[in-house]
């Protein structure tokens, strides 16, 4: 099953995705999710959203340029490379990760 990006698709069909995962359980998504939050407020905890995502120093388009006809030659940025993965979570009331 080929993976699909969500930042392409509408916001329906989003809730329709998550809405596949209720069947294994065989509760409604709102039975699910109260089920969760009640969970949470029992244990004092708090429900976080999180985020990927990585930092790179290079620029990742190139730059290029030849004559009609020919085939252009893409300059790479120089340098050494450098890549830094940054996890995030945030609450419902903007709450972050200490």
């Amino acid at each position: 099953m080929e993976k699909q990006d969500a930042r392409n698709q509408t916001l329906e069909r989003l809730h329709e995705r998550r809405k596949q995962v209720v069947p294994m359980t065989g509760l409604s998504y709102p039975t699910v999710r109260s089920a969760i939050e009640q969970r949470a407020r029992a244990q004092r905890s708090e429900i976080h959203w999180s985020d990927e995502t990585a930092l790179v120093n290079t620029d990742v388009r190139g730059r290029s340029f030849s004559p009609a006809g020919k085939t252009p030659v893409a300059m790479a940025v120089g340098g050494t490379r450098h890549k830094l993965s940054v996890i995030v979570t945030v609450t419902s009331q903007g709450k972050r990760a200490a």
